[in-house]
């Protein structure tokens, strides 16, 4: 059945192709991808060989060379297996288990698909490969329009297996709904192979078609088979009506029905759990999107574009199993709809609006563009800042610091990918608001749609570029930022971390057993991370479980490894914080105020800033030991300890730290009554602008959310009496325009009763 030269030319194939693939980062990894891409591979080579072997003279009976075939085809899928595993030697792939888990799931299975498929096929019809190969792209065509036409952007297909669509999320597990779609799969190749068995392996290509119908349905009227054959075909069209049910697919209908709840606007339809907001909170939840909305149709010029669907998860796991993606959140403009985590919409909700209204001057039907690079840096553009620095800031900082020596190459859709996305994402951000601020919105949207930036500009892309690198040198950057950017940027992609979905794993189960305070378990597995590929997440999760559990001189041999803090800069806020909580709880107050302060003068965030203003304050006040619990003891008991602290009426007997605890703590909570009024009592105990900035922040937010938008405005303006930073401005102008959004609009959202009442 086989010649020598047909298993050279197979194993020769598998060979070269795994040796390429091993060397690539992210496919190259023994996982997902490289299963994958094999499987596709792997689809075309068995269907190809079964139709030679359908159409080769023998006298050895069809079962038995189809048989034999397969076998042949299975023995073949070793060799990159075999390879992968040569190549990580000394040591065994990132996870072999899981790896072989995702191979033998995707790629055998699509063997024995496509295998099975070519036989049948080649029996059917004279041009047998055209046929299969038409049949594999017909297949991949339906799949993708599935994820264009409902909310999902994941598939299942027999000849892939599955495809978790584009994002971000490192997590990609082997799921129940994978192996049950690859027992449908395999299903679906035992159908075929009763089929054939109904036709006794008789080919009928040479016969005309109506003929060849004739003899179809002779043979089904006439064997014992076709019994089991229509109560398969009946099991198969029930599976069809049930992918919903089945986790195969999602429709509008189910997604809406697994949220529950819905809200209705003049500009959107919002879907939601009633676990995520009450029916107060509802409210300004729609006004945020309403607001953001308007935000983006200002920036980006454009006027009116029709109403938005907006669906919020409760929850990462609904998210995953609905549409796909746990973490990254998603817009999809051809269908003007946004996909959210609940509990984090407010940072990516203007983001992804940008998304949708961009698609006004995308290209027709997908309404996207052609350019990752000008898709998402015109949404990061929209939001003008990233963290505490605005965009222009933070890529002047990259060039400088050579993070990248050479941002313009993120212009192309694959650079732009492969590198650590915060890094592209603010790159790209700031030169779409180069080019804006330049040339102006309307040759932006002009270019959009198909990157035509010499139409547009009147210039190649290239000398914008140069315009724009040329931009950030004349920025001010001074050395002090040095530190601050490697920690925000100075990572890795997911395309140049080893083994990422491994680490993922047990990194995701690290985390979940820390916040469970079990920290033993949560050091164990961030220890096997850590030894599997050194990654600065559990670089970050051994510091913190190692205080947790009282080690604290493992915490300062990390302090004072200062080749491990230029390894892994991320590390640095949770390292110097963390030991500066150990020298505080031994005693030794200059210490710790020194590691604060040092951590203090990186400027990592506002969020940062304000828990070292608080740990600073204590330093100051040993003896407060509600405040000292807080910071350092209590971990379990803390939400009640606040709340019964909170209920006290505060006074200045209570120290500064506390009292900026205790308020923070309101604002949070939703007591915006107290906490505009504490914020404004505090404010006048403060000395140092940074914290005078940020009460006058919490008290104008506090009272925005109690309807005062006046004396809220008024608060944004005492404000910027306390800051110089652009960012910072920046925040409190987009305050400034949400008041007065509220006042002109507010009411044609909240109808009768606003949120407040």
């Amino acid at each position: 059945m086989y010649t020598r030269v047909n298993h050279y030319i197979a194993v020769i194939l598998y060979f070269f192709v795994s040796i390429i693939i091993v060397r690539q980062p992210l496919i190259g990894n023994f996982g997902y991808e490289y299963a994958a891409l094999f499987a596709v591979i792997a689809s075309f080579v068995a269907g190809f060989y079964a139709i030679h072997d359908e159409r080769r003279t023998s006298d050895i009976p069809p079962t038995v060379r189809m048989r034999n075939g397969l076998i042949v085809n299975l023995l073949y899928l070793l060799v990159p297996v075999i390879v992968v595993f040569i190549v990580a030697l000394p040591e065994l792939p990132c996870d072999p288990v899981e790896g072989l888990t995702f191979y033998a799931l995707l790629t055998v299975i699509s063997v024995i698909f496509s295998y099975v498929l070519g036989w049948l096929v080649s029996m059917l019809f004279r041009w047998a490969r055209t046929v299969f190969v038409c049949f594999v792209i017909l297949s991949f065509i339906f799949s993708i329009l599935s994820t264009l036409l409902q909310p999902k952007i994941f598939f299942y297909n027999p000849f892939i297996g599955f495809f978790p669509g584009l994002s971000y999320d490192q997590l990609l597990p082997v799921t129940s709904t994978l192996v049950l779609y690859r027992g449908y799969t395999v299903f679906l190749a035992f159908l075929f192979v009763l089929f054939m068995s109904m036709l006794r392996f008789t080919p009928v290509r040479d016969v005309h078609f109506r003929d060849r119908i004739r003899l179809i349905r002779h043979a089904y009227a006439n064997s014992y088979v076709s019994i089991f054959l229509t109560i398969g075909v009946i099991l198969l069209f029930v599976q069809m009506l049930s992918r919903g049910a089945l986790g195969f697919s999602t429709t509008y209908g189910q997604l809406e029905s697994s949220l529950g709840s819905v809200f209705e606007t003049r500009s959107f339809s919002i879907h939601y759990s009633s676990d995520s907001f009450n029916d107060n909170e509802i409210k300004w939840v729609a006004f945020e999107h309403e607001f953001q909305r308007h935000q983006a149709m200002r920036k980006l010029g454009v006027m009116h574009i029709g109403k938005t669907r907006s669906y919020l998860y409760p929850d990462p796991g609904m998210k995953r199993s609905l549409i796909g993606p746990a973490t990254t959140n998603i817009a999809k403009p051809w269908s003007r709809e946004i996909h959210i985590n609940a509990d984090t919409y407010q940072r990516s909700l203007l983001h992804e609006l940008a998304h949708v209204v961009a698609g006004h001057f995308g290209m027709p039907v997908l309404r996207i563009s052609n350019s990752t690079a000008l898709i998402e840096g015109v949404a990061m553009a929209t939001e003008g800042v990233w963290g505490n620095r605005t965009l222009h800031e933070h890529a002047a900082a990259l060039l400088q610091f050579e993070v990248i020596r050479d941002p313009s190459v993120l212009l192309h859709s694959k650079n732009f990918a492969q590198q650590y996305s915060p890094v592209s994402y603010v790159l790209m951000g700031s030169f779409v608001q180069y080019l804006i601020d330049r040339y102006g919105i309307h040759r932006v949207r002009s270019a959009y749609a198909w990157s035509d930036y010499e139409t547009a500009f009147d210039r190649p892309r290239e000398q914008l570029a140069a315009e724009w690198t040329s931009f950030l040198r004349r920025i001010n950057v001074s050395e002090r930022q040095r530190l601050k950017t490697m920690i925000h940027f100075k990572r890795p992609s997911l395309f140049g971390l080893k083994c990422p979905r491994a680490l993922a794993r047990i990194n995701r189960a690290a985390l979940e057993h820390f916040r469970e305070r079990d920290y033993i378990a949560s050091n164990e597995l961030f220890r096997r991370s850590w030894d599997m590929v050194p990654n600065g997440t559990a670089l970050e999760g051994l510091i913190q479980t190692a205080f947790h559990l009282g080690e604290y001189e493992a915490v300062v041999d990390y302090f004072n490894d200062e080749k491990l803090q230029e390894e892994f800069p991320q590390i640095i806020p949770v390292l110097y914080r963390t030991t500066g909580d150990i020298y505080a709880l031994q005693g030794d107050y200059q210490s710790a105020e020194e590691i604060y302060r040092r951590l203090l003068a990186i400027d990592f965030s506002d969020a940062v800033n304000e828990l070292l203003r608080i740990r600073l304050l204590a330093l100051e006040t040993p003896d407060d030991a509600d405040l000292r619990r807080l910071l350092y003891y209590e971990r379990e008991n803390q939400e009640s300890i606040l709340r019964s602290l909170a209920g006290q009426p505060i006074d200045d007997t209570m120290s500064i730290g506390l009292q900026w605890v205790i308020t923070r703590y309101m604002h949070m909570t939703g007591d915006f009554e107290r906490s505009a009024q504490y914020n404004r009592v505090l404010r006048d105990r403060l000395e140092d602008d940074f914290s005078k900035y940020l009460t006058a922040i919490r008290a104008g937010e506090s009272l925005f959310y109690t309807g005062n938008f006046q004396e809220a405005k008024m608060e944004f303006w005492e404000a910027l009496n306390y800051t110089n930073s652009p960012a910072a401005q920046h925040g409190i102008d987009e305050w400034i325009d949400r008041i007065e959004f509220a006042s002109e609009f507010g009411s044609t959202i909240w109808e009768t009763v606003p949120p407040w009442r």
